[in-house]
């Protein structure tokens, strides 16, 4: 009994530092890799995560070894996501490189993790020291905002059903009013695009 209280109070303060990262993340609008593993444990439904997208604490109903995996995933997550402090230094670091607004670097970094999850990757070339070698790869693609179009066009059936890669589309698909080929969406009177599978 003692070792599910002590596991039970260990899940409480590891929770308490997650949730507070990510409620501080959100607050800045910064691009981290919390928001995946929130929406892959959403996705599968894990009962991890609250409806309002923060981490449960809860553990009604769970045995001791049941407690003892979501204590390592909630501190899987913090060890392997970034700090408030790392990701508004890549931010910075980026803004100076690309030389764009702190708002469209942060939806650069953002766009270039999902296509690297929805193509099979992890890292992302596009937040990366590689992003113009990347876009030398491709010829016919003069800069990056005519490569990231591309992509969104060529891989938005794709992205349509990746946890992250169907907020990313919508957002683009606003933006430029394009609906990818395949892609389950249509525009309504006023101009906005939603998606038409009840998603």
């Amino acid at each position: 009994m003692d070792d599910i209280k002590t596991l039970q109070r260990q899940l409480v303060s590891a929770t308490k530092t997650l949730n507070s990262r990510i409620r501080r993340l959100r607050a800045e609008d910064l691009p981290s890799s919390t928001e995946y593993r929130i929406r892959e444990a959403e996705r599968m439904e894990t009962g991890y995560i609250t409806p309002s997208g923060y981490v449960s604490a809860s553990t009604k109903g769970m045995t001791a070894n049941e407690i003892k995996q979501k204590l390592k995933w909630v501190k899987g997550v913090t060890e392997n996501t970034e700090t408030v402090k790392q990701s508004r230094a890549l931010v910075d670091l980026r803004m100076r490189e690309w030389g764009t607004t702190k708002e469209e670097t942060k939806d650069r970094i953002r766009a270039g993790r999902v296509f690297y999850q929805v193509l099979g990757y992890r890292g992302g070339v596009f937040d990366s020291d590689r992003v113009h070698y990347a876009i030398e790869e491709f010829a016919k693609t003069p800069s990056y905002d005519t490569l990231v179009n591309r992509i969104f066009q060529d891989y938005g059936r794709e992205m349509q059903n990746e946890v992250n890669g169907r907020e990313e589309l919508l957002r683009w698909m606003n933006k430029t009013g394009i609906i990818p080929a395949g892609v389950n969406a249509e525009e309504d009177k006023t101009g906005r695009i939603s998606y038409t599978d009840g998603n």
